[in-house]
């Protein structure tokens, strides 16, 4: 019997795609160096500036979503450092177009304050 894969509901809200749109995510830094297996400079820039559609997500990306927590929740384990889960824009306040959109997915909290993940 074969078994159903479900997608998680996971619909951004109009301020997160907007805020996507004006900055350059962490999964999108190796196409603008043009160093992506998956896409190119041209095609990133072209979807920022609404010329085409972004990728709508498949089945490997929503596995990817699912387990973040379970692999931090192992990263502690291995290492002792405690992680959060962070969901939101931050902006660099000296570069304002240096946003994290969306969020970190963790943060590693280390002894001098937090570290990205």
């Amino acid at each position: 019997m074969a078994t159903a894969v479900k997608y998680l509901d996971n619909i951004p809200t109009q301020k997160w795609v907007a805020d996507r749109k004006a900055s350059l995510g962490g999964s999108e830094v190796a196409a603008a160096l043009g160093r992506s297996e998956y896409t190119t400079p041209l095609r990133l820039w072209m979807i920022k500036k609404g010329l085409l559609e972004p990728m709508k997500g498949n089945a490997v990306t929503e596995f990817g979503h699912v387990f973040e927590p379970v692999m931090a929740e192992k990263f502690t384990k291995l290492t002792g450092l405690k992680t959060r889960n962070a969901p939101k824009t931050y902006a660099q306040t000296q570069y304002p177009y240096a946003l994290i959109a969306g969020g970190i997915s963790f943060f590693i909290y280390i002894a001098l304050g937090y570290m990205f993940a």
